[in-house]
């Protein structure tokens, strides 16, 4: 399966033996997808985020932190605000891990009803 293909095939199914029970028989697809999330906890304290400034000639505005901030040419940067803001950020014990299956999409064709 690749996403936004179409891609023909062939399926083949044998039913063996009688079931009295069932009513009608149908093939289905179902994609499921497992999210992860975290929140911050209700007890944990929020950080205050330390004063950024920025003394770049060039726009970086489409560009996003991944790792830490570093700005040590600037005479504002306090080095030790920033290392306790990031432990603060990045303490596991301070968050709630969440994860969920979901169905991303579910699709059924009968095959056989009303077997009698």
């Amino acid at each position: 399966m690749v996403p936004g293909e179409v891609i023909a095939g062939d399926v083949k199914i044998k039913l063996s033996g009688p079931c009295s029970d069932a009513e009608s028989y149908a093939l289905g697809l179902r994609y499921k997808e497992k999210v992860f999330w975290k929140l911050r906890r209700e007890d944990a304290p929020i950080p205050k985020m330390p004063k950024m400034t920025y003394n770049w000639t060039v726009s970086n505005s489409d560009l996003f932190r991944v790792g830490p901030f570093h700005n040590f040419g600037n005479p504002d940067y306090n080095e030790t605000e920033w290392k306790a803001y990031e432990n603060s950020v990045q303490n596991k014990d301070l968050w709630s891990m969440h994860e969920e299956e979901r169905i991303a999409f579910e699709i059924k064709s009968p095959l056989v009803t009303g077997i009698d």
